[in-house]
């Protein structure tokens, strides 16, 4: 005799979540808990960053560690809405727990919103870290407050629904409203987005740096564009669920509001990385000190080599001060003294012959071999200094 296909075999268990075609409820949950290790290791690679590689930890931080948090909690109540029975035929569900299930899913779409702005503020706070101009920063506080108004409405539009007594209540509901106003909450999604992607742009558009270097820095925060693509499938998923006569189980519109929000999250720490934010460094200072010098994420072996190469050309020109100091005294060459505007005389080292009785105006040995002789590229600053050097071996003779 065959077994039944609900008798479990001996020495196995029942599945905690069922799946079937009753049951989708673990599509969700294996969904959010995924993300929920993404972003979670995206945090500690955050703080890694700022405490171990390119310190401090700034306002774009405290802001990710945020929408972090939120994303935990709006993971939490999806959770709770698949226990309750979110994700299973509208038949099965106890009762008792359809009214629960819709409240928990109200919830968790406000989170949503709040954790998917919340990494969008992350990522215009980080572009006003990294900006040198005023004006870089004066765009970057508009678009701050941009992002905080959109997210605002957004939330507006999500909470007031058609029943303000009881907006939660979306199974069955006659709300001829609730699909215009997720596409305004698209809307605001995706021209935020696409917002922040000019920044970048506009940003490196005027950097003195490779145009390698350039692509990187825009491909770095272009990888948040494909949050315009989820987007857009949770706009068309979440009109399939209003139509539907069996809500609960439609839970695709879920598992693209799940997967925006993680992958947002994480693209808002990929600029962070050294490959992207290393075409930033210019070497006057359009990062900050404590962000770039003090740590080698950005200042990295780059940084190191012209410093040694810096180090390396002065040392050469000692060098060749000590080998032409040599060769006068060598040649029988003497130093002369020299004397200032006021009358003042000092030594200089600048050599005469001791044969030679004409005048002459001659440049110290140090500034034969300059630093930016040697191919530096470093600022410099330098001092220009006269040598005048008298002789007196004429008068001599005409004593004589």
């Amino acid at each position: 005799m065959a077994t039944p296909s609900n008798t479990i075999p001996d020495g196995h268990r029942a599945p905690l979540i069922k799946l079937d075609e009753n049951h989708h409820g673990s599509w969700l949950v294996i969904c959010s808990a995924f993300g929920l290790v993404i972003v979670l290791l995206t945090l500690i690679i955050r703080v890694y960053l700022r405490y171990k590689v390119s310190p401090p930890f700034a306002a774009d931080d405290i802001v990710l560690t945020a929408a972090t948090a939120l994303s935990v909690i709006q993971c939490s109540l999806v959770f709770a809405s698949v226990h309750r029975g979110d994700g299973t035929s509208i038949d099965l569900i106890a009762d008792d727990n359809l009214v629960p299930v819709q409240q928990l899913n109200y919830a968790a779409n406000l989170f949503y919103i709040l954790a998917l702005y919340a990494s969008k503020a992350c990522v215009v706070l980080l572009f006003k870290r990294i900006s040198s101009g005023i004006m870089h920063k004066k765009i970057a506080w508009v678009a701050l407050i941009v992002t905080i108004t959109a997210g605002f409405i957004s939330i507006l539009l999500c909470a007031l629904r058609c029943d303000l007594t009881q907006p939660w209540i979306q199974f069955g509901a006659q709300c001829s409203s609730l699909y215009a106003q997720w596409q305004a909450i698209a809307a605001f999604d995706i021209i935020t987005e696409v917002g922040l992607f000019a920044m970048a742009v506009h940003l490196v558009w005027g950097l003195q740096t490779a145009v390698s270097g350039k692509f990187r820095v825009v491909f770095a925060f272009g990888l948040r564009l494909p949050v315009i693509a989820i987007a857009g499938l949770h706009l068309h998923y979440i009109k399939k669920e209003i139509n539907s006569p069996n809500q609960p189980l439609e839970v695709v519109a879920t598992i693209c509001r799940q997967t925006e929000i993680f992958y947002a999250i994480m693209a808002s720490t990929i600029p962070c990385l050294r490959p992207f934010l290393a075409s930033f460094f210019t070497g006057f200072g359009a990062m900050g000190g404590e962000t770039v010098i003090a740590g080698s994420q950005v200042g990295g072996s780059n940084s190191r080599e012209k410093s040694a190469y810096a180090l390396g050309s002065m040392q050469s020109a000692d060098s060749d001060v000590r080998r032409s100091k040599r060769r006068s005294r060598a040649a029988g060459l003497r130093p002369s003294p020299r004397r200032d505007n006021f009358g003042n005389t000092e030594q200089g080292t600048s050599y005469v012959s001791a044969a030679d009785g004409d005048a002459s105006s001659s440049r110290a040995a140090a500034d034969a071999s300059s630093v930016t002789s040697n191919d530096s590229t470093r600022m410099i600053i330098k001092k220009e200094v006269q040598w005048h050097v008298d002789s007196e071996r004429g008068d001599a003779g005409r004593a004589m």
